[in-house]
């Protein structure tokens, strides 16, 4: 299967998280949307009490500094709110997770797009091999 063939042909699809500018955030930086997901993580599993910066920057390979200057950057924009009393260090907005669920939507969409491409492209190729060659002698 063609799949990077399939993406190049559909560049503008593929890359449809760039209209995402919260996730964008967090996709630009160092660890970023890693980190986004361990919070997401807790918090969708209840373990927001057992999250910390000093957890998430030593599973993820960055500076405590690094993770804290991203959240409080997330929490000036309006993404996330620090040091919520009694529960996680930081937490989510309803709407961050509003444009989260946008962005896994156009991820999937693009994957789509991209499959089915890669899949015409195969049929293409298939259809070419099968057809009767004409031997010179």
């Amino acid at each position: 299967m063609n799949i990077r063939r399939a993406a190049f042909r559909r560049l503008t699809q593929a890359m449809t998280f760039r209209h995402h500018p919260p996730m964008m955030m967090f996709l630009a930086r160092d660890a970023g949307y890693l980190a986004f997901l361990l919070l997401a993580q807790a918090q969708i599993t209840g373990r927001e009490r057992d999250l910390s910066f000093t957890e998430m920057s030593a599973d993820l390979g960055v500076s405590r500094t690094h993770i804290r200057n991203l959240f409080r950057e997330a929490e000036a924009a309006g993404y996330v709110r620090l040091n919520i009393r009694g529960t996680c260090p930081v937490e989510i907005t309803p709407s961050l997770w509003a444009s989260y669920e946008r962005f896994l939507a156009d991820v999937q969409v693009g994957q789509h797009v991209i499959a089915q491409v890669a899949f015409a492209i195969d049929s293409q190729k298939v259809e070419q091999d099968a057809s009767p060659q004409v031997v010179q002698t």
